[in-house]
């Protein structure tokens, strides 16, 4: 691969990889920090990236296993900061805040998540991955994934069930 086809083809996954860290490590600056990482790691493979049916796959690939590799050696987890989620414009003050509640109890829901279900959920759901690419990227089967989402998607949503349920108890 040449420089010229490294620009092309991996510097625009840049965003892409800095989510997928963002939410594995959740911490910006650290996400930061490990995306250099991994475009250092693959300019110095430029040559052999040619050879994956997927590079971006291999890339996310990466990506993860490098996060994972920096949870275990900071072994911690942080919560993510929900007031940098971007919204869109409601109608009120009162859909702002119901919103960026909302959002914040599935980002907790999802964080309480087994790293595997979150992984497979932030893939899927905030980067829009189809099955396929997710199998690839993880290195799991198709049966694994789904079910693995699902499962995720049903806890999430009996936890926000519950939630609402109990706010509506009190009023």
């Amino acid at each position: 691969m040449t420089p010229q086809q490294f620009n092309e083809t991996i510097l625009p996954l840049k965003d892409k990889i800095f989510r997928f860290a963002c939410r594995m490590v959740e911490d910006t600056e650290e996400a930061q920090d490990l995306v250099q990482e991994v475009f250092l790691r693959l300019w110095d493979r430029k040559e052999d990236m040619m050879q994956y049916r997927s590079v971006e796959a291999f890339t996310l690939t990466m990506t993860r296993n490098l996060c994972i590799d920096w949870l275990r050696a900071n072994g911690r987890l942080r919560q993510a900061d929900a007031s940098e989620m971007d919204l869109a414009d409601p109608v009120t003050p009162y859909d702002i805040t119901e919103m960026r509640d909302t959002v914040t109890r599935i980002n907790q829901l999802i964080n309480r998540l087994p790293e595997q279900q979150k992984v497979i959920v932030h893939l899927r759901d905030v980067e829009g991955y189809d099955f396929d690419e997710i199998a690839s990227i993880l290195g799991l089967n198709l049966n694994v994934i789904r079910v693995n989402l699902s499962r995720a998607r049903k806890k999430i949503k009996e936890q926000l069930v519950k939630v609402h349920q109990y706010d509506l108890q009190r009023n």
